[in-house]
């Protein structure tokens, strides 16, 4: 890939669900990653779950769908002791 480890960190591929306004759900395959991310948009409004770090493709998403980012949910982990 050109661009090499940098650019298959940034390699997205996108599934949708079959289009059902006014909703939509998309899912983000962090291919270099082996990670999954999700954006579920209703009436406008956008709900990204689990994001990368690599923020403008979600921008570029969000807007391609007509929705604004109204929450982002993050998983955290806490380490046992």
């Amino acid at each position: 890939m050109t661009g090499g480890m940098a650019a298959w960190e940034t390699s997205i591929c996108l599934a949708s669900s079959p289009p059902r306004r006014p909703a939509a759900l998309v899912q983000l395959d962090r291919v270099g990653k082996g990670a999954l991310s999700y954006v579920l948009v209703s009436e406008g409004d956008a709900v990204v779950v689990d994001p990368g770090r690599h923020l403008e493709r979600y921008d570029a998403l969000l807007q391609q769908l007509g929705a604004a980012p109204a929450a982002v949910v993050t998983r955290t982990c806490t380490p046992i002791t």
